[in-house]
């Protein structure tokens, strides 16, 4: 109930005590301190205790007759099963992320750093607005998202088939 009640809460909510742990981290123009935010995100926290909780039981209790411990029944049964979630949650992280503009513009005060969709917002509002420029960028800014998500298709594909998802 607490993380679906977190979901409710927009991010930009947060956004001023996030800034300052980055910031008395050291964290600001640094990658790192663009990265680190979005590992605790709450929506993925929730997939995986979901997809967790359909994992049958029986497969743990199996292994722990067999002998097996904590960590070898993490390692060879639940992380194999798990291939699908971390593959989605790894490309609902990489597009939420490279599609972020308040976090970056925040983050780094060096133009040098700023990332393509920043770039690409100032390219827009400059006089004159060249519009060949914007689109060429917008056509580049999707590249790596497609990239992402044709090389864990296969994963994402086999998670729904396995949930029941019609």
């Amino acid at each position: 109930t607490i993380i679906i009640v977190i979901l409710i809460v927009p991010m930009e909510t947060g956004i001023v005590p996030l800034f300052v742990i980055v910031n008395s981290l050291h964290l600001v123009n640094t990658l790192p301190g663009l990265i680190a935010p979005a590992i605790g995100n709450v929506f993925n926290i929730f997939l995986f205790r979901q997809f967790f909780m359909g994992i049958p039981t029986e497969l743990e209790e199996a292994a722990r007759i067999d002998g097996a411990g904590r960590l070898r029944i993490f390692f060879t049964i639940i992380l194999p099963l798990s291939k699908p979630i971390i593959a989605t949650v790894a490309v609902l992280s990489f597009i939420g992320s490279w599609n972020d503009f308040l976090w970056p513009v925040l983050i780094f005060t060096e133009n040098s750093k700023m990332p393509l969709q920043v770039i690409l917002n100032v390219l827009n509002n400059t006089d004159p607005v060249y519009t060949n420029q914007v689109m060429a960028g917008l056509t580049i800014s999707t590249i790596p998202i497609l990239l992402v998500y044709a090389f864990f298709q296969k994963y994402i594909v086999e998670g729904i088939s396995h949930t029941g998802i019609k």
